[in-house]
């Protein structure tokens, strides 16, 4: 364990995972929008609350209200018109859930790639679809 715990202290800082994609995300003015609970949780913070994603479970559609704020999904208080789709490889963070997307939220107006992000845009707010 010490050993370990030596060779992790001489490696170099490893950048938060979604920072590069939260600053993405505010550089095109895109500041509210969904997403899995990873992806979501992470752009939140990594952008110190510039760009609100909220989650979405992968197998409804539905609120992930798991450590959430119901009033976060409120049409009347915010205007979602994003969905951040991640294709990186891992149990928390791959959230590809697109046949659910269309059904609930139908075609994008304009889909962006960035890395391993695809970024699904609506001139509408998505909260009223939500299942």
């Amino acid at each position: 364990y010490g050993a370990g715990l030596g060779w992790e202290l001489t490696q170099p800082a490893q950048p938060m995972a979604n920072t590069t994609l939260a600053s993405w995300l505010g550089r095109h003015h895109l500041s509210y929008g969904l997403s899995g609970y990873w992806t979501s949780s992470s752009v939140t913070v990594d952008s110190g609350g510039a760009v609100d994603v909220r989650a979405l479970k992968k197998l409804t559609m539905r609120s992930d209200l798991w450590m959430a704020d119901e009033r976060w999904y409120a049409p009347r208080q915010h205007y979602a018109n994003f969905i951040v789709l991640d294709s990186g490889p891992g149990f928390f963070n791959h959230w590809e859930p697109t046949a659910l997307i269309a059904r609930y939220f139908g075609t994008p107006d304009r889909t962006y790639h960035y890395g391993q992000y695809t970024i699904l845009w609506w001139k509408h707010n998505l909260l009223p679809a939500i299942p």
